[in-house]
């Protein structure tokens, strides 16, 4: 039972860093999507 309580801090913040970056990456993505801007199309100013 030791053992489990005796993890190694560098693979816990690492797990906890990756976590941390899926979880406001996932914000960002949603925020963006729930408030994009329809005034500017920037998809149809590309296509010819």
């Amino acid at each position: 039972m030791e053992t489990k309580s005796k993890r190694n801090p560098f693979m816990l913040i690492i797990s906890a860093v990756l976590v941390a970056q899926a979880l406001g990456w996932f914000a960002v993505v949603y925020f963006a999507e729930k408030h994009r801007p329809q005034e500017i199309p920037i998809e149809q100013e590309s296509i010819p």
